[in-house]
């Protein structure tokens, strides 16, 4: 029977950096002991493999850079060559992500523990009102990719993540492929909560609070859930609902809107003419 601590040795951590802070390298220290090694993909367009010196990791950090933003799925398909048959799973992470000893140790417990076959990702709950739920688990269809136990040997049978994607439902189109081709996510309720930064917070009158992203976000927000739209009919509406439900705080709530609303113009133009991948130059003047 598989162990907390075989599950441990199986593990790799991959962490996906873009210009980092102090406190986001402070965060490996808590899943350090959880994973075998941690491979961080640094994004940045400067190398800040000194940030590490500062830190006692040991040997167990390979610090991976190309001095450019190549997306997430990129990075997260090199990891996936770098790692090859080396490990069974990957934890995948944010800078931002982190555990407390007590939930990591319980969400390996309760891998340990599953009986689910075929499945693909594990992950934990995001919210407070996910992790409170009394049963054990629930299967879902759709989980983000920070703070979740990645099965390679399946991933790799999808050929990995989409790279045209670039960032924003990288997760998703991988999550949603997956179901199709017959693969279970298990998402972990019960006290298994990893927090997780998903933009900045606005508050409207001390009454209701909203996530903002950057115009260049916006861009790749509304373009790719076109996308996904039309890559996956079951979920169209979904997709589409969501779009106007951004206009819409676009235009109420959320600041930089003439830079947002050129980034949205431009992701749907950039849809109608099949344009994936990293697009230059956003927001113009």
């Amino acid at each position: 029977m598989t162990t907390v601590e075989d599950l441990r040795r199986q593990t790799v951590a991959v962490v996906i950096w873009y210009h980092p802070s102090d406190s986001n390298v402070q965060n490996i220290a808590t899943y350090l002991d959880f994973v075998d090694r941690v491979y961080i993909l640094d994004n940045s367009e400067s190398n800040n493999e000194e940030l590490l010196a500062k830190c006692s990791f040991g040997d167990k950090v390979t610090y991976v850079t190309n001095g450019k933003n190549e997306g997430i799925g990129r990075q997260l398909n090199i990891a996936m060559k770098m790692i090859g048959d080396s490990y069974t799973y990957a934890l995948l992470l944010d800078q931002d992500s982190h555990f407390s000893e007590f939930v990591l140790r319980k969400f390996y417990t309760k891998i340990v523990e599953n009986t689910e076959r075929n499945v693909i990702i594990y992950a934990p709950s995001y919210i407070a009102t996910e992790a409170a739920r009394p049963q054990s688990y629930g299967l879902v269809d759709r989980c983000i990719t920070s703070g979740s136990i990645l099965n390679l040997a399946y991933a790799r049978k999808l050929d990995g993540f989409h790279e045209g994607l670039f960032i924003d439902e990288v997760d998703f189109e991988f999550c949603l492929r997956a179901k199709k081709q017959g693969y279970q996510i298990v998402q972990f309720y019960d006290g298994v909560l990893m927090e997780h930064e998903l933009g900045s917070a606005v508050d409207v009158g001390g009454v209701a609070h909203f996530r903002e992203h950057s115009p260049v976000r916006t861009y790749y927000i509304v373009r790719n859930r076109l996308y996904m739209a039309k890559w996956f009919p079951a979920y169209k509406w979904h997709y589409y609902g969501s779009i106007v439900k951004k206009l819409i705080k676009i235009a109420i709530v959320e600041t930089q809107k003439k830079e947002k609303w050129h980034a949205v113009r431009k992701a749907f133009v950039d849809y109608r003419k099949g344009i994936l991948g990293a697009t230059a130059q956003i927001i113009s003047k």
